[in-house]
């Protein structure tokens, strides 16, 4: 169920790009402006770790009486750079720390804002407003350039969530062709593009 978010050079081989796996349960999420406001932060090690803390600073201010979920993941929680972060940002009163499973934090809140990683594409499959902390700092090919779901200040971020907040859609169309919501297998779209039989959503029952 992982995908890789970085495109490295790859000479020789001929390469397409998939959308990820829908589950059952991402699309069983109850649709976005019936959850509660609350904004999701996921956070792991980057290069640009002060913008990260920058981002979850503003949005604690700019939403005062919302809770500001942040889940460090896990394997980066005890790092001295990310306990460092953690120690600072407890200051704001609505920020909340937690390391409930994410899919669980996906189902009660309506946004979510993360670095480059996996969880950008589960969330989008959850039915959540996601936005990818991108400056442009990182030299790998990330894919989610290629989608309008990037924001490279707090400013921006912060014009992005307003927008929402006042009735503007979220770009869903836009990003389908990377996590289509339909309950596309991602097995099944590779061995299409194989030209081999598929196993999952298009397999017909064996004649009798």
């Amino acid at each position: 169920r992982r995908r890789h978010t970085r495109f490295r050079n790859v000479t020789g081989v001929q390469t397409c790009a998939l959308p990820i796996y829908t589950s059952e349960r991402l699309r069983a999420m109850r649709p976005l402006m019936e959850r509660p406001a609350d904004i999701l932060f996921f956070v792991s090690w980057v290069p640009n770790l002060d913008l990260v803390e920058r981002m979850i600073d503003r949005v604690c201010a700019d939403h005062p009486g919302r809770t500001i979920w942040m889940k460090i993941k896990p394997a980066w929680r005890d790092r001295p750079a990310l306990d460092s972060l953690r120690r600072r940002v407890k200051r704001h009163a609505n920020l909340r720390e937690t390391q409930e499973p994410s899919l669980d934090l996906m189902g009660r809140a309506r946004y979510a804002i993360s670095p480059p990683s996996t969880v950008v594409s589960e969330a989008l499959q959850s039915g959540l407003a996601v936005f990818c902390i991108d400056d442009r700092s990182w030299g790998h090919r990330l894919c989610f350039r290629s989608f309008p779901i990037n924001v490279a200040t707090p400013d921006e971020l912060a014009g992005r969530l307003g927008a929402l907040e006042r009735g503007d859609p979220y770009p869903f169309a836009e990003v389908e062709p990377l996590v289509p919501r339909d309950g596309t297998n991602y097995h099944d779209a590779l061995l299409r593009e194989l030209g081999l039989t598929t196993h999952f959503s298009d397999r017909k029952p064996a004649a009798a």
